[in-house]
């Protein structure tokens, strides 16, 4: 993942878990009396978590859209989890790449010049 979008990932992943473990808690004090008000924090903890999804993918290599898996919670971020990472992929094709000769060629040695005698 590019280091860029991870610290953005972690940001909207966090305080959307903030804003649902806080919801949990005021409703455990407040009972019924804030019940309405306490759904509409728990679904304006969706935004950060897109953005953080959205994110996440985006960083990863794919398609910003592929973060509204994110729609489906716990189930859509372990899918994000379980892409493979298309940057990793690419730095280790360079690397690779510039370590070994390519098939079907034969790795010779350049020619060592020495100085001539006079």
């Amino acid at each position: 993942m590019l280091p860029g979008y991870a610290k953005k990932t972690n940001i909207g992943i966090g305080v959307a878990i903030f804003m649902w473990v806080a919801a949990y808690f005021l409703e455990q004090d407040f009972g019924q009396t804030a019940k309405g008000s306490l759904k509409l924090l728990t679904l304006a903890a969706l935004v950060p978590f897109l953005f953080g999804c959205c994110t996440y993918a985006k960083g990863k290599g794919y398609h910003s859209a592929w973060g509204f898996l994110g729609l489906f919670w716990c189930f859509g971020l372990l899918a994000l989890v379980l892409f493979p990472d298309r940057h990793r992929q690419v730095r280790g094709a360079k690397s690779a790449r510039l370590q070994a000769p390519a098939e079907g060629t034969q790795h010779t040695n350049p020619p060592v010049i020495s100085p001539g005698r006079k």
